[in-house]
């Protein structure tokens, strides 16, 4: 979560800010995936990130009743859309409908 050094939770319109130490860092998800399957701490996650984990039960959720505010969303970086090429545009409008349903 990019709210370190606190994690910003919200359950039933409380909202709280939880301080956090870090044990270990990485802007990479595989190796943080991996960190938490050794038990080095808690990883915040989305849900479709960590499905495999979830489903072979190598990561086990917790805290699954609040939600992390300021960190929804999959960003696509695409040029502007007076130059986008219709691949460009197909590809945008697939990953909006794909994204749109929850698939985990």
């Amino acid at each position: 979560m990019h709210s370190w050094p606190e994690w910003r939770l919200e359950k039933n319109g409380q909202q709280i800010a939880v301080p956090v130490q870090t044990r270990y860092e990485s802007d990479e998800m595989d190796a943080l995936i991996l960190a938490a399957q050794s038990g080095l701490g808690v990883l915040p996650a989305a849900d479709w990130l960590v499905q495999k984990e979830l489903t072979e039960g190598s990561l086990v959720p917790v805290l699954s009743d609040w939600q992390a505010t300021d960190e929804d969303g999959a960003w696509l970086m695409k040029p502007s859309s007076q130059l986008q090429s219709a691949k460009i545009s197909a590809s945008t409008d697939w990953l909006i409908a794909w994204f749109s349903t929850p698939r985990w």
